[in-house]
């Protein structure tokens, strides 16, 4: 859904050619879009579009509208309302939109609203109500994991000085306070429980600004080579250095941990190396100039494929006795 802006012909106004503004109301124009977001079919939901763009013209004007279309999750025209306040923008709107991203159901839409369209302004409102999160108890941030990951998105996507200093500054004191050892964020009640570092860091990919290599670097060396979260940093890294931001950290490191072309591949017989799957999807990002632990790398896919090898021949050796 983009930010509509009605488009207006050259030339005088007569009476049988009026403008949007002369020629229907805010309240006119909601009352159709409502219709035809109740009779969701494709075709009622582009006009309805249209409808919301034209009345995003009227500015100010449709606010109140707009908060009131919001104010229902239920109502059919809810996400139409939101694309109207983050075309009006302003405060209240800002203030607003950040506040709908603890709804579950929409948040993602609306941070995708909130980016492009309200841009920096936002910034500030985003920031209060993350440090009000922060300060939470155990209990009362756990049924907001959704909405941290989705105001972290939204930071992230609004390129600014505060928004990279906040993200730099989250991601040093989440580093500094991370318990020694594994542990499951979900049942331990910790600072950041709840703030999933893979989010942060596609939203510190997502500001592509250099200021922050250094916070990335430490991130990735607290933890050992192995881990996929270590690997997710240097692919950080690498998406800022080489300018290349494309893709989603928190499921690429999901598809790491559980490659599912290995499980599939093994299924139909065939095999594969996870060292040369890695390279061909990373291997810019991990060659000797931008990875100092290169050779460790190396060394520790050999070892692995290795052990996959004698555990293939061993298959073998049973497979002739029986």
């Amino acid at each position: 859904m983009k930010n509509g802006k009605g488009s207006k012909k050259s030339g005088s106004i007569t009476k049988n050619k009026l403008s949007y503004e002369e020629k229907e109301d805010p309240e006119t124009l909601s009352s159709r879009m409502l219709k035809l977001a109740e009779e969701n079919t494709e075709k009622s939901r582009m006009d309805a579009e249209e409808l919301a763009a034209r009345i995003i013209e009227f500015r100010e004007a449709t606010a109140a509208l707009a908060l009131d279309l919001v104010s229902n999750e239920d109502n059919p025209a809810y996400i139409l309302g939101c694309f109207i306040l983050s075309g009006v923008g302003g405060d209240e709107p800002a203030r607003k939109l950040v506040e709908l991203l603890d709804n579950e159901k929409y948040n993602s839409e609306i941070s995708q609203l909130i980016s492009p369209n309200i841009g920096k302004d936002a910034v500030p409102y985003l920031l209060t109500r993350i440090d009000q999160i922060t300060q939470m108890s155990f209990e009362q941030r756990k049924p907001l994991e959704h909405t941290i990951d989705s105001i972290l998105l939204c930071i992230g996507s609004i390129r600014s000085g505060a928004s990279v200093s906040y993200l730099t500054g989250l991601l040093d004191d989440y580093i500094s306070n991370m318990p020694d050892g594994p542990f499951d964020p979900s049942v331990y009640g910790w600072k950041y429980s709840f703030f999933d570092l893979l989010h942060i860091l596609e939203a510190l990919v997502r500001q592509q600004n250099m200021k922050a290599i250094k916070s990335i670097e430490k991130a990735r060396d607290s933890f050992p080579i192995e881990y996929v979260d270590h690997k997710m940093c240097q692919i950080a890294l690498g998406r800022i250095k080489l300018k290349k931001p494309e893709g989603f950290i928190p499921l690429e490191a999901i598809e790491m941990a559980v490659p599912m072309d290995r499980l599939f591949q093994a299924l139909e017989g065939r095999k594969s190396s996870k060292k040369d799957g890695f390279k061909e999807a990373y291997g810019e990002f991990f060659n000797p100039e931008l990875y100092p632990y290169h050779s460790q790398l190396e060394n520790m896919y050999s070892e692995q494929e290795e052990d996959d090898e004698y555990m293939d021949n061993d298959d073998d050796m049973e497979d002739d006795e029986f």
